[in-house]
């Protein structure tokens, strides 16, 4: 993980002036400096000790920089003894190569020749203008007819706005160029991938999803995926949906009515990627129709409708509904130029600590599953692969990517030491049977828990949600599983895939 020094703490005698301090706390402040092109410079410097050694001491601007250039955040190996930015910095994290530096066919050495045929060709357009604008005052100071010298005056000022457009032109394209390359990623869905966005409404404790564990799978998808973080809705900063959006709400659901007025339902998600997606036409017509039909559209949506259960519905009919909602979303984000979609399958809910609780406390002393719950998670997920081969024979260019969270769970809770765990049936905390009372942290209802030991040793992290080791499983099987837990593509293809 990258090490994060705070600046008033840094050591100052590894800064190689006072500029760089300066830089920092300037983007501390604002994200307005041309960072990829500074550290670019800075790269070189680093590569090339004849002029010196160019120590950065880590902090916000590092932090930045790497996040920019898709280094991965969650490797261990990008920290170094001095806690400075040097060229082992560089070389562990394969940047450049251990013997070529920047002369060899590295990330950064194509990044600096970008720069450099970018440089030269804008050096050349400046000097094209500089002559232009001599002719242009020449032409208004030579005798002539009044008539010849506007001619020549309008056409010498005509040729100097167009180099000066396609200066300014390339140089914005020599600073964003790097950041279409990789597939955007959208996030839909309840607290699997929530990443505190209900703290930005009106709602309780209950439906906060804003402290450990949280957001994991996500996480893990977007280092694999060489992504930065990607941001909640509701903290998009300048340029910040470029690689994506995190709509996810903690207990939504793809009805309204589920947990109506504490969450952001399925529909309201489409209405803030509606948003995103204009705001990105900023860009261009041509880049945000690009970024939107490349990008992944990740779904874990539906789990907690089952919950809510109303008995004035047949489950079929109710099922249906569901994923009718879910269906109407995905054909939203499709006329908004969405291409890849990626779904998540039902867990299996009555297997949860919680829903093990719950028919503990209803009589059923054995432990075993809530067979009503984990029934229509079986009904849910039967209907999903036929709504989807449906949408993808009548959506040109639609395709998706099916994974089997229901099949990958059950596999883990039946044989739990096969993957590592020491228990899959009680959470690690809460309080009650089998500690499926959602009371972790005592900041809900029920303050009363228990906090296990070891969190590696347990499934389970609460009542509903697993621990980070589980939930990394999970996320590898996304990225690269095999065609028995995701079809027709697990996310590395998919992201790979072009449109």
């Amino acid at each position: 993980m990258v090490n994060k020094v705070l600046l008033l703490s840094a050591k100052r005698h590894y800064i190689t002036s006072k500029a760089y301090l300066f830089l920092m706390e300037a983007l501390d402040a604002y994200t307005t400096i041309n960072m990829p092109g500074i550290m670019i410079e800075h790269m070189k410097k680093v590569a090339d000790f004849k002029e010196g050694n160019h120590g950065l001491p880590y902090g916000f601007l590092l932090t930045r920089v790497f996040e920019y250039f898709k280094v991965p955040l969650g490797r261990l190996a990008v920290g170094t003894q001095k806690q400075i930015f040097l060229m082992t910095t560089l070389e562990e994290c394969e940047y450049i190569d251990k013997k070529g530096g920047v002369g060899s066919n590295s990330t950064i050495s194509q990044l600096i020749d970008t720069q450099t045929t970018a440089n030269e060709e804008i050096r050349r357009m400046e000097t094209r203008n500089a002559i232009l604008e001599r002719q242009l005052s020449q032409a208004k100071e030579e005798p002539g007819s009044t008539s010849e010298k506007g001619v020549e005056v309008a056409r010498l000022t005509a040729e100097n706005a167009d180099l000066r457009k396609q200066v300014k032109d390339l140089k914005e394209q020599l600073i964003n160029e790097q950041r279409y390359e990789r597939s955007a990623l959208f996030v839909f869905g309840d607290s699997l991938f929530d990443p505190g966005n209900n703290n930005y409404i009106n709602t309780t404790t209950q439906f906060q999803a804003n402290w450990w564990p949280y957001e994991f799978v996500v996480l893990f998808l977007a280092e694999y995926a060489e992504l930065p973080l990607i941001p909640s809705y509701f903290e998009i900063g300048k340029d910040g949906s470029i690689h994506g959006v995190n709509f996810a709400s903690g207990g939504a659901g793809c009805l309204k009515e589920t947990f109506r007025g504490f969450v952001i339902d399925l529909k309201t998600q489409l209405k803030y990627f509606k948003k995103v997606a204009k705001d990105l036409k900023k860009f261009g017509a041509k880049k945000s129709k690009q970024l939107l039909s490349n990008a992944v559209y990740i779904f874990s949506a539906g789990n907690n409708d089952y919950f809510e259960f109303p008995v004035t519905y047949s489950k079929e009919e109710y099922v249906k509904m569901v994923v009718g909602n879910l269906t109407s979303v995905l054909k939203g984000i499709y006329k908004k130029g969405g291409r890849k979609f990626a779904i998540l399958s039902l867990a299996p809910l009555g297997c949860t600590p919680g829903s093990r609780a719950l028919n503990f406390q209803q009589g059923n002393k054995s432990g075993n599953c809530l067979e009503e719950l984990t029934n229509l998670a079986k009904l849910h997920n039967s209907a999903l692969p036929k709504m989807l081969k449906q949408l993808e024979d009548k959506l040109p260019g639609f395709k998706y990517s099916l994974f089997d969270f229901f099949k990958v769970a059950i596999e883990i809770i039946d044989n739990p030491s096969k993957y590592g765990f020491k228990t899959s049936k009680s959470a690690c905390c809460g309080t009650g049977p089998f500690r499926g009372i959602y009371s972790c942290g005592g900041k809900r209802q029920v303050k009363e828990y228990k906090l296990c030991k070891k969190v590696k040793d347990y499934m389970f992290f609460d009542s509903g949600h697993l621990t980070e080791v589980a939930y990394k499983q999970v996320a590898e099987l996304l990225w690269n599983g095999t065609v028995d837990v995701v079809e027709p593509y697990n996310l590395k293809s998919f992201f790979d895939l072009s449109t």
